[in-house]
């Protein structure tokens, strides 16, 4: 069958907005075998069923051949009426009609061998689905019967349409009625739902009104409440005057739409809290006669609240005129060892992207964006003259944008946020001899000479006054759910997180009764619960906790903030003895990193003569996934993170993981940080998607030192730490594998099956792919869907979209999901394989080591996604000349504009930074040389 789809391709930057819910837009009339020629005189039409306009510039329709077109300019769908879309301005030949938008190019409606007409949002959503299989007679259109027989979700099939000719009472065409009701019956159900999905207010606005709105009122009353929903909420109740449900009540008498406002009031404190959102819904819904309907995602209103108080970031100590090492490159410099400490004194995150130190001369450094200060923690800047070498007590480091300079006498320096509002300032006539200025106490008292503050030391870069370290922390957000983790702490216990967060199923834990809610992963290959929580265990070893998020308990709220006051280790780590107990030629073990500030992955040392895989595996629990890294590549990962690592040998060896002090990395990034391993000459990125579920695991690389077959690049598929899941697996050696690795000078064709795991997950899955222009040209790759009998070239197409059923429907405790093995391992199910990928390289192109490519109009998923605060987008231009690129809310109101310049053709990224916008979900548009590209992204805080 062929399909049409209509993709909304841009923004809309009017007073129009976006067609957000399924069935907002639904099709009403096709002509698919008119009188003459199907080129000239096939037409679509389309119904807005809603009381607001939605422009339609940027759409793309387009069949499953060749054909396609873009509409081009402002096309509105008035409120409640109808628009044309036609192969002619006259598509039924006697100049009576005339279409509100003529498209070109070949036939786009499937004749009477049967289509699908599909519309779609920007990100992604289905509208409206045509399935229809019997033609109309022809020279007549098909016409929807009554828009009740569409679903709410916009699905209809052609049963519910009937021949035009035989009933038309509208238009004025003998065999259609296109742009008019003709025969369809335009009686709606009442639907009731907020007005927008998400509104911004700041901290001192007081009373906020949250709109409900209720469409095509049949006359009777309906009640609705509007809920405060602390459990997915990051405010507290306190942040409101009242969390009280406010009832509305809609009396509409007749047919219309009526709006009622929900009033809660903001309470402003002098507290800095940064950006929070409290998060509502509509329930209760009562009418009698009819039933009401929640259009899908205005059924939930999301406030954020901008916070107007300053943070308290202060300068805590500077170091003017040095004589002793500082930086810790072992060489005493008056210049290289100048520094200047800023303290974070809030007891969450913030981002300080775009701010900067300056002194009488000018800026001395600029942070850059994505620079995250942690709570209670440090940032230290020294001069750009030297390298920066040691600890500093696992404050982030950094070297000055500009000289520092800094003088010894009439010395001034001052800290401004990006705003150029001043936070913080130090000044001095006369600056301290051979020792830094400092604080004392850190954080919050005046300026004194170092020794005043501590006889015992003169400097103390990234530490307290005494050298200590700073509170190790790290905050957990998001959902409830498993992370792992590492605590970057000497022989540490339990105790230094139960103190922070519940643990149970444990002795000494919160509930000694319940199911454990931690875990290790011992060296014989097994899950192991810790015997008390005062158990201690070697740094380096990873484990699984799992954190709740509960709304009848406010000490389970997330985020949480975990902390250890303890000192990292000062030499080398030897973490963890991998077992050969475990059978089967592969196994795992949960490592992490073991100090306070980031470590580089490739640092990693193995003992054997096989050593570990080259990837390692991450658990996102935003995404809910697992993501495959190659460690082999400048890859960077935070303090507190946890990741698995694999061997694969005979089961006669003994591993043991080593961290080195020498992989420290002093970078200012806050998050793992991954980047493509040095030997890879291109990847394949793969997802597998659905409304409830997310696979992004799956990657195909190619590499100089690859083989067809079992080698160090290739990693097995993990088993995600969710109760309900859907993943897509290479099948190859007898396992499931997260990575395959193939030669880059591969010579043949090679066919890889794929096997798709659904637990408790069906419907409608769709399997993407990204990175083919990052491997020959001339190389063809084919997705295969043996139970459809489909082939698809992977080149023209960018995803595929298939029906699945759940193998495994019964859902899992949460609690219980870590009982079984780690790794997926498995061998083929006998069902046999679905799905495959035919590589066939081209002989002339797999020697070629600097293979080019032709620079295409392009702009690729931003990454990492979902983030928090900062994203990376990269984006390619075919042709010199004017490019942008804006960022868009919901509600198609611009709110950041990061690109507007002129570019050479050429491939590029741009970094956001969105602290000053909400969570949600945004838009991201490119326009160069007429044309654009939209995707969109999540921003979670």
């Amino acid at each position: 069958m062929k399909k049409i789809l209509l993709l909304i391709g841009a923004c809309i930057f009017s007073n129009y907005v976006f067609a957000q819910a399924p069935g907002d837009i639904i099709i009403t009339e096709f002509m698919a075998n008119p009188d003459g020629s199907e080129s000239t005189n096939e037409y679509i039409e389309f119904y807005n069923k809603r009381s607001v306009s939605f422009d339609l510039d940027g759409f793309i329709v387009k069949d499953d051949g060749s054909d396609s077109f873009t509409i081009s300019g402002s096309l509105v769908i008035p409120a409640e009426s109808f628009i044309v879309v036609a192969k002619s301005s006259d598509p039924l030949g006697n100049g009576s009609n005339v279409a509100d938008y003529v498209y070109s190019g070949g036939s786009l409606v499937g004749g009477s061998s049967g289509d699908e007409i599909v519309l779609t949002n920007p990100s992604g959503t289905e509208i409206a689905r045509l399935i229809y299989s019997i033609s109309s007679t022809g020279g007549t259109s098909k016409e929807l019967d009554a828009i009740s027989n569409v679903e709410s979700n916009g699905v209809i099939d052609d049963s519910h349409f009937g021949n035009s000719v035989t009933s038309i009472t509208g238009g004025t065409e003998s065999n259609g009625s296109p742009g008019s009701a003709g025969s369809t019956d335009l009686t709606e159900t009442p639907t009731i739902r907020f007005t927008a999905s998400s509104g911004t207010s700041a901290e001192t606005a007081g009373a906020v009104n949250i709109d409900v709105i209720l469409e095509d009122a049949d006359g009777n009353t309906v009640d609705v409440d509007v809920v405060y929903n602390e459990g997915s909420s990051s405010t507290e109740p306190s942040d409101f005057s009242s969390i009280n449900t406010v009832s509305l009540s809609f009396s509409t008498a007749s047919d219309g739409d009526e709006t009622k406002s929900a009033s809660f009031t903001i309470v402003s404190d002098t507290d800095y809290e940064g950006a929070e959102f409290g998060f509502f819904e509509l329930s209760n819904l009562s009418t009698s006669g009819t039933t009401i309907f929640n259009v899908s995602g205005d059924s939930t209103y999301t406030l954020n609240i901008t916070d107007d108080d300053a943070p308290s970031v202060v300068i805590n100590e500077v170091n003017p005129d040095p004589e002793d090492d500082a930086n810790g490159d072992t060489m005493n410099s008056t210049e290289s060892d100048e520094f200047v400490e800023i303290y974070n004194n809030e007891e969450i995150n913030i981002d300080i992207s775009d701010w900067s130190l300056i002194d009488l001369n000018g800026t001395i450094h600029e942070f850059s964006s994505g620079t995250i200060i942690k709570a209670k923690s440090a940032i230290v800047i020294f001069d750009d003259s030297g390298t920066p070498a040691g600890t500093f007590g696992g404050s982030t480091v950094l070297t000055s944008t500009s000289d520092l300079s800094l003088n010894n006498s009439n010395e001034k320096i001052v800290l401004l946020d990006n705003q150029d509002i001043r936070l913080d300032s130090v000044s001095y006539t006369t600056g301290p001899s051979n020792e830094s200025l400092t604080r004392n106490p850190d954080g919050t008292g005046s300026f004194v000479d170092h020794t005043t503050a501590n006889a015992s030391l003169t400097i103390s870069p990234g530490t307290k006054l005494d050298g200590s370290t700073f509170t190790t922390d790290i905050v957990i957000e998001g959902t409830a759910g498993w992370r792992l983790l590492s605590v970057p702490m000497e022989n540490y216990d339990i105790t230094e997180i139960s103190d922070d967060t519940p643990i149970q199923g444990i002795t000494n834990g919160d509930g000694a009764s319940g199911d454990a809610n931690i875990y290790y992963y011992d060296d014989s290959g097994a899950w192991e619960e810790p015997a008390t929580t005062t158990t201690q265990y070697p740094e380096g070893y990873g484990l699984a906790l799992y954190f709740f998020n509960n709304d009848d308990n406010s000490s389970l709220h997330l985020p949480v903030t975990l902390d250890v006051s303890g000192s990292e280790p000062s030499s080398d780590v030897n973490a963890v003895s991998l077992s050969s107990t475990v059978t089967g030629g592969s196994y795992y073990t949960l490592v992490g990193n073991p100090f306070a500030s980031n470590y580089s992955l490739n640092s990693i040392t193995a003992d054997d003569g096989d050593g570990i895989q080259n990837n390692v595996h991450f658990w996102d629990n935003s995404a809910s996934s697992y993501e495959a890294v190659d460690r082999t590549g400048p890859s960077i990962v935070s303090s507190w993170q946890g990741f698995w690592v694999e061997v694969v040998n005979d089961g006669s060896e003994t591993t043991a993981i080593s961290f080195p002090t020498s992989g420290k990395s002093f970078s200012s990034i806050t998050d793992f940080h991954f980047s493509k391993a040095l030997d890879n000459k291109g990847d394949i990125n793969f997802t597998l998607s659905s409304k409830n579920s997310f696979d992004k695991a799956l990657r195909l690389s190619f590499r100089n030192d690859a083989i067809v077959g079992l080698d160090k690049s290739d990693a097995s598929k993990l088993t995600p730490l969710i109760s309900e899941y859907a993943t897509m697996a290479f099948k190859s050696n007898e396992r499931l594998k997260s990575v395959e690795s193939l030669p880059w000078n591969l010579e043949e064709e090679i066919k890889l099956d794929l096997e798709e795991q659904l637990v408790g997950v069906s419907g409608e899955f769709t399997f993407d792919w990204k990175g083919l222009e990052s491997i020959p040209s001339d190389w063809k790759l084919t997705l295969h869907d043996y139970e459809k009998g489909t082939s698809l070239d992977m080149r023209t197409e960018s995803e595929y979209r298939f029906e699945a059923s759940a193998s495994v429907t019964e859902k899992v405790n949460p609690l219980n999901i870590l009982t079984g093995p780690a790794a997926v391992t498995q061998k083929s199910k006998s069902a046999g394989t679905r799905f495959a990928i035919t590589i066939t390289p081209s002989t002339n192109s797999v020697s070629n080591e600097t293979d080019s490519k032709v620079t295409e109009f392009a702009l690729d998923q931003n990454y990492p996604n979902p983030f928090n605060p900062s994203t990376t987008i990269n984006y390619s231009v075919k042709n010199s000349g004017a490019v942008n690129i804006s960022v868009y809310n919901l509600m198609g109101q611009k709110v950041a504009e990061l690109v507007n310049e002129t570019k050479s053709a050429g491939s590029y990224n741009v970094t956001w930074n969105a602290s000053e916008v909400s969570s949600g979900m945004y838009y991201y548009r490119l326009e160069a040389g007429g044309q654009s590209l939209t995707r969109k992204m999540t921003l979670i805080k």
